[in-house]
């Protein structure tokens, strides 16, 4: 099967997408400084809607769409196969990525002392460090997804985005503590942001000479796997820790629905 090729625009406008998802975590850093309290729970709502977002986006949009293409190119049962196969391909892939990630920051602070200004200012550069290499698969997937499809690229670089803003709050607060700096801690979150468009970068470079219609279809699916984990695994507890429970699944619920009438009317 021919390889895939796409148009510069694409290419460009796929980049800067994946750019201004990554970029939300300079976001974070301004929540820190002119929020309120009352706001966490307006942030554990939306927390929750992405989470709903990656989830239905998952399912019934870009498993839908993989799921066509592979039985179409290897029958019924062989096709569902490699649906499966690709989807937990990202599943497993993503939960032992993120358990490596939080083992290495875990053993790099231990040997400071809690509380202090080089506690917390390490805290934040070992959280950013931890971060940068999670977002390497999210770039990915964000240009992946709006090659695919733009409003499919959008849909998830909008909930990733949302992803992002505690994240940046959770890098830049212990650095501006620390430091008292912050346009330190602004770097700091910034620089963790513009991992996503070079992981992007590399993945074109590296992937797309190789891609044609089937493995860029299970390549979607493995994307899905990190999604889905990524939403269950790190946006809904996140979304219960701002605010409570009912308010995080109440975004999620309004998520999904949304994107169903998102999807409706393709």
């Amino acid at each position: 099967m021919d390889p895939l090729h796409f148009s510069s625009a694409q290419i460009i406008e796929s980049l800067f997408i994946t750019f201004v998802a990554g970029a939300a975590t300079g976001l974070g850093v301004l929540t820190t400084y002119f929020s309120k309290p009352g706001d966490k729970k307006f942030l554990s709502f939306f927390l929750g809607f992405s989470a709903g977002v990656m989830i239905f986006v998952s399912f019934f949009r870009m498993l839908d769409e993989v799921k066509d293409k592979l039985v179409g190119a290897f029958g019924e049962k062989t096709g569902n196969w490699y649906v499966i196969l690709g989807f937990f391909i990202g599943v497993v892939f993503i939960v032992f990525f993120e358990r490596w990630i939080h083992h290495y920051k875990e053993k790099k602070i231990k040997n400071f002392h809690e509380g202090t200004p080089v506690h917390l200012k390490y805290l934040g550069y070992f959280t950013a460090l931890a971060i940068s290499i999670h977002n390497f698969p999210e770039g990915i997937a964000t240009f992946v997804a709006y090659l695919e499809d733009p409003q499919l690229g959008i849909s998830i670089a909008i909930a990733v985005a949302i992803h992002n803003i505690p994240i940046g709050i959770a890098i830049s607060v212990p650095v501006y503590y620390a430091t008292q700096k912050r346009g330190k801690a602004l770097l700091v979150a910034g620089l963790t942001g513009a991992v996503s468009p070079f992981a992007a970068l590399l993945g074109y470079l590296f992937l797309m000479p190789y891609m044609n219609e089937i493995t860029f279809a299970f390549m979607m699916a493995v994307v899905a796997g990190i999604l889905v984990v990524v939403a269950i695994d790190e946006l809904l507890p996140t979304a219960r820790s701002y605010g409570d429970h009912h308010i995080a699944v109440y975004g999620m619920i309004c998520g999904m629905f949304v994107m169903a009438l998102a999807v409706m009317s393709y």
